[in-house]
């Protein structure tokens, strides 16, 4: 019995006591894991505990300033990633973070300022690129958004929502065959990726290929039967190839199917 009391002292006393910023990253750690679950609430706890326990960690305060900017807390947000760039002023993270807090605010020129920051740090982050490429298309400013693109995808070619942006980028700038190319590889990666079908079929409208679009927009009508969009966009098409009777079935389907369009005023009979 004494042998056995004198081996278990003996492990008590080898094994030396966590120091406070030890315990904050277990907490810090479990928190990571309640976000990755999706669980917001008991994420933000264990960083507020983290934060207690170690007060100087900036990656505790980018983490805990995510879940606020998740949670719509800009203003909580921007605070934690402030005290994060004035502990550590190189740190890229949290310029990255304060940048897409801003971006979600609406104040676009901070935004732009903090990506590009982030980009001076680390020059090989491809979600730093395709970042600043979304502020770009707010200010449809194409050609700088898809620039931004190529070099996220030069970095990661597997991207299939920096092949999808770029799509759109092209969409807009008119240059549809671009534009469905990207759109083509974006669905190599996400075979039912819905908004690549709508972009591609949007492509085909454009040049007047009917029956392409057509398909397009029916694969979405089968991936999501409430969408009212790709019922009034197929509707559209058919009308300009002049199938009419499918034109109608669909911009019925597309009046039922949006929310008090069947209320609206009907318009006065002209004589």
């Amino acid at each position: 019995m004494k042998k056995l009391i004198i081996i278990l002292l003996v492990i008590f006393i080898a094994v030396p006591a966590m120091s406070q910023e030890e315990v904050g990253d277990i907490f810090h750690q479990r928190g990571i894991s309640y976000y990755q679950r999706g669980d917001l609430d008991r994420a933000l706890e264990d960083f507020n505990r983290a934060s207690r326990l170690d007060p100087f960690n900036a990656y505790i305060l980018i983490d805990r300033g995510a879940v606020y900017l998740e949670k719509g807390d800009r203003n909580r947000a921007i605070e934690d990633f402030n005290r994060a760039i004035t502990i550590d002023p190189n740190n890229a993270s949290a310029y990255h973070m304060r940048g897409n807090a801003y971006r979600d605010s609406g104040n676009l020129n901070r935004a732009l300022e903090d990506l590009n920051k982030a980009i001076t740090l680390d020059t090989k982050d491809p979600y730093l690129y395709t970042d600043r490429a979304s502020i770009y298309l707010e200010r449809n400013d194409w050609a700088r958004a898809i620039d931004d693109y190529a070099k996220a995808l030069a970095l990661d070619n597997k991207l299939a929502d920096a092949w999808l942006s770029r799509g759109h980028a092209y969409l807009q700038r008119g240059d549809y065959d671009r534009a469905i190319a990207d759109f083509n590889k974006a669905l190599e990666f996400e075979p039912n990726n819905v908004d690549a079908f709508l972009g591609r079929a949007g492509a085909y409208k454009e040049k007047q290929e009917w029956d392409r679009a057509i398909t397009d927009y029916t694969r979405v009508i089968n991936m999501d039967p409430t969408s009212a969009a790709a019922w009034s966009e197929r509707g559209s098409a058919y009308l300009a190839k002049g199938d009419f009777d499918n034109a109608i079935k669909d911009f019925d389907k597309a009046i039922e199917l949006t929310p008090n369009a069947q209320t609206q005023t009907a318009p006065a009979n002209r004589r």
